[in-house]
């Protein structure tokens, strides 16, 4: 890749880890899943002083963290419609584990946000409607090697409303 192309990168090698446990009884349900991966030679991507995005071998990084789940599904109607919950939160620790790499050692990575939270509610309506409303948080991400460029967190309101329609019976 003749712009932003790298032809001194090294290929990623990882170990991963991923364990996971689910309850679920009656109409609620829970989730908590945790992760570790050591990866050498991470490729991150960043922009040039230019503006063009290229990669770079990051020496060795660690990320490990936590997922939460949790939903509730009423399954009773309520008024016309029949309501739904869900709720996840995540932890993801991301940092530099090489003293001699270019990123500052033991610090989060650049664009990656430590916490991120949604929240969500759907209801099946009459007819084949479906509307679902939900909030997500991104937090604090770092946009520069030295981590005082900050980028701060925001939250994102969504809502929809769908019709399903069959066009063949």
């Amino acid at each position: 890749w003749s712009v932003g192309g790298n032809p001194n990168l090294l290929p990623e090698r990882a170990q991963k880890w991923r364990g996971s446990f689910g309850y679920q009884k009656n109409r609620l349900a829970f989730k908590v899943e945790a992760f570790k991966y050591l990866v050498n030679n991470y490729l991150l991507w960043y922009p040039s002083d230019l503006g063009i995005w290229q990669a770079q071998s990051a020496g060795n990084v660690l990320q490990q963290g936590v997922e939460l789940s949790a939903a509730y599904d009423l399954a009773r109607k309520v008024g016309t419609f029949w309501p739904e919950l869900s709720i996840n939160a995540s932890f993801t620790q991301a940092e530099s584990k090489d003293e001699n790499g270019f990123l500052a050692n033991n610090r989060q990575l650049i664009f990656i946000p430590k916490y991120q939270y949604l929240a969500q509610s759907k209801w099946t309506l009459p007819k084949q409607w479906q509307a679902m409303v939900q909030w997500q948080w991104v937090g604090d991400r770092y946009i520069g090697f030295s981590g005082k460029g900050i980028l701060e967190g925001y939250g994102l309101f969504n809502a929809s409303i769908e019709m399903k329609l069959t066009a063949f019976k």
